[in-house]
């Protein structure tokens, strides 16, 4: 089974699209790994939590990025361990996104993945486009290597 099949049979995953302007993402970080690493490992606090507690409540996740004109896009799938108040968090993770550096957000389902990312987890090695976050490296469920 193919990691397209394997995700979008899991309710806890969904899709965050981050955009923002290049110019104004290059002026604050050197990278889109560094990027995810302030929203998910900062002491940033938002609500009385830091978003680094706040990402224990996901447990795996990938992203990728694309470039079109002045604008960068971040491709975030994220598997939230916990569906109690999934949409309270799946807003808070938004307000957590914004207050590191105001962005675009549009949030999915994972039924609703476009096209690109449909082909690219279809295909046995579509997977390498991505970046792997949390535990996605050691989990057997996805068999990423």
């Amino acid at each position: 089974m193919h990691t397209y099949e394997q995700i979008v049979n899991d309710p806890n995953w969904f899709i965050f699209h981050v955009k923002m302007n290049l110019n104004t993402f290059f002026t604050r970080f050197s990278s889109v790994s560094e990027y995810y690493r302030k929203i998910s490992n900062s002491t940033s606090v938002f609500l009385g939590k830091t978003n680094r507690q706040f990402f224990k409540m996901i447990d795996q996740g990938f992203y990728r990025t694309s470039i079109d004109r002045e604008m960068i896009g971040i491709h975030f799938f994220f598997r939230f361990s916990d569906l109690n108040r999934v949409y309270f968090n799946l807003k808070e993770l938004g307000f957590r996104m914004k207050k590191i550096q105001y962005c675009e957000i549009e949030v999915y389902s994972i039924d609703l993945m476009n096209l690109t990312d449909k082909m690219l987890l279809e295909s046995e090695k579509g997977i390498n486009f991505y970046q792997k976050i949390k535990g996605t490296y050691k989990n057997s469920f996805l068999k990423i290597k």
